[in-house]
């Protein structure tokens, strides 16, 4: 989400009607939005935030890490999910590997699923195994699909979580 869209007040209506149209289960829709999106006005979008979740839909603060990263933030918006940023995988400084686990370990504290962003190598991902991080998303699992090409690999793998 973006900025202008959580702060039109027809978003939550359209969010709403989407649902309503295709019939998806709203608790299977993940909407992204980073630190700064949530700080152009906390109250407006603790307001907007509250609304999306009464909704039933997750939602995600992206490259967490790499912008405000306040523990507050984190335990006053109704979040459900961090993505750590790719930038913290790229970097094999032990101390990275450690502040990487630090962040999975806020998710766990906070009742969130953490999800690291940008895995591009098996070494990564045992790194990521390593550290027990829930989920992770990137080119070693994946290029883009179309939506037809996610439907297709849903259905050859129906036990497979993904964070899209």
């Amino acid at each position: 989400m973006s900025v202008s869209q959580l702060q039109r007040p027809e978003f939550i209506g359209e969010v709403r009607d989407v649902i309503a149209e295709t019939g998806i289960v709203p608790s299977s829709v993940t909407l992204e939005l980073t630190e700064s999106v949530m700080m152009a006005d906390m109250e407006l979008s603790l307001l907007r935030l509250n609304a999306l979740r009464a909704l039933g839909v997750k939602l995600a603060i992206d490259d967490f890490g790499t912008g405000y990263s306040s523990l507050n933030y984190v335990r006053q918006f109704p979040v459900d999910i961090l993505k750590i940023d790719r930038s913290f995988l790229a970097d094999r400084n032990p101390e990275v590997t450690e502040l990487t686990a630090a962040i999975v370990q806020v998710a766990r504290i906070f009742n969130l699923k953490a999800v690291a962003e940008g895995i591009e190598s098996s070494g990564q991902l045992e790194q990521l195994r390593g550290i027990s991080c829930d989920f992770g998303q990137g080119f070693h699992f994946a290029k883009p699909l179309s939506g037809g090409e996610i439907q297709a690999m849903a259905e050859a793998q129906p036990h497979t979580s993904a964070v899209v």
